[in-house]
């Protein structure tokens, strides 16, 4: 009788954590491009635009760099070392120690995380996405159009990532 009131409370505490699990908006993930970039890729569901993304150097004394769209129009990607003429960025103007803090350190660990603006179920955050550089550049998978995503650091394809059929 015992194993079956464990096994029915079990289900019942499942039930109530997945009916308090918030729907995904959105989703991101950190591939390489052709030129053998870094590049943070952003999916977003139809109602949702992004605030902005924060690159943080999980490092001690590490940089927390904010970047936002920079026009009405919203990127779908950034490459994380060189955001270009789409973003606004907040590097630090006086890098330490001389280093030019959009050179990412190869094996510091870096957490890419989202803020987004919603019409339809109000603000909210993207799951943040954890990487190391080194790891990912020596990755063969993410150059042949897959993408590593927030979910524990799964690999998938570049089309499967935008679908979001969570929308």
């Amino acid at each position: 009788m015992r194993p079956v009131a464990v096994a029915t409370a079990l289900i019942l505490v499942g039930w109530g954590i997945a009916g308090c699990t918030p729907r995904l908006r959105g989703e991101l993930g950190v591939t390489v491009d052709p030129q053998g970039r870094l590049v943070g890729l952003i999916a977003l569901c139809p109602d949702q635009e992004l605030d902005r993304l924060t690159l943080t150097d999980a490092a001690q004394g590490g940089v927390r760099v904010t970047l936002r769209p920079a026009g009405d129009d919203r990127p779908d990607s950034v490459v994380l070392s060189d955001p270009g003429d789409a973003w606004t960025d907040d590097w630090p103007q006086q890098p330490a120690q001389g280093r030019d803090p959009r050179a990412l350190t190869a094996d510091h660990e870096y957490v890419l995380a989202g803020v987004l603006t919603g019409t339809g179920s109000g603000d909210g955050k993207l799951d943040a996405v954890t990487f190391v550089p080194e790891q990912v550049l020596a990755d063969p998978q993410l150059r042949s159009g897959m993408v590593r995503t927030w979910r524990a650091g799964e690999v998938v394809s570049v089309d499967e990532f935008r679908r979001l059929d969570q929308c």
